[in-house]
């Protein structure tokens, strides 16, 4: 007996004879297979990020404030047939549910607008600010995000999640606190 259930389980954990896999060998290959997604996807993120914030920076000091309205334009366009590929693929292939395509679009004309007037005002004045500010006063843009959404739509936040703000918010302030009073980073900013 002893021996049976022996070689029952020592069957259990290779693959059958018709060439199935069993459960757990899915569960280990698709856990594998996730991770390693997670990965790579992480990594270009950060890749693809740091090349835009230096890129932004370098085009920014490149064509200066007299420019900055077309600079604004082609990073818009650019962004626009970013985000026309993945959608024009998953209307090809209908990967895109009828109900999402008849969600209002003026919703999101709405935030278009306002992102587009973000990154005008972020390209006038990114030419007078040194490239390691405009990394810390973008991640501002959380906090004041979250703070938005619960003025306007009324937005809930958890304490964690509105600990993470402060946390981000206040490193913010520590961080542009001695360029703006000292000028220690290439700029007087303040007081004008």
């Amino acid at each position: 007996i002893k021996v049976e259930i022996s070689a029952s389980m020592a069957v259990d954990s290779v693959p059958l004879l018709d060439g199935k896999e069993s459960r757990a060998e899915k569960t280990v290959s698709s856990s594998v297979g996730q991770a390693v997604t997670f990965i790579t996807l992480t990594t270009s993120l950060c890749i693809s990020g740091a090349a835009n914030d230096l890129l932004s920076k370098v085009v920014a000091n490149t064509y200066t404030q007299r420019f900055a309205s077309f600079v604004d334009q082609g990073n818009n366009i650019i962004y626009a047939m970013f985000s026309a590929i993945p959608v024009t693929y998953l209307l090809v292939v209908g990967g895109i549910p009828e109900e999402t395509r008849q969600c209002p679009q003026h919703k999101y004309a709405i935030m278009g607008l306002l992102d587009a007037f973000g990154t005008y005002l972020s390209s006038v004045g990114a030419v007078h600010t040194p490239g390691q500010l405009q990394t810390v006063l973008g991640q501002v843009l959380i906090p004041i995000s979250m703070l938005s959404s619960a003025l306007m739509l009324g937005a809930r936040y958890t304490w964690q999640e509105m600990a993470s703000a402060t946390t981000v918010f206040l490193g913010a302030c520590v961080a542009v606190g001695p360029a703006l009073l000292g000028g220690s980073m290439g700029t007087q900013a303040w007081p004008p």
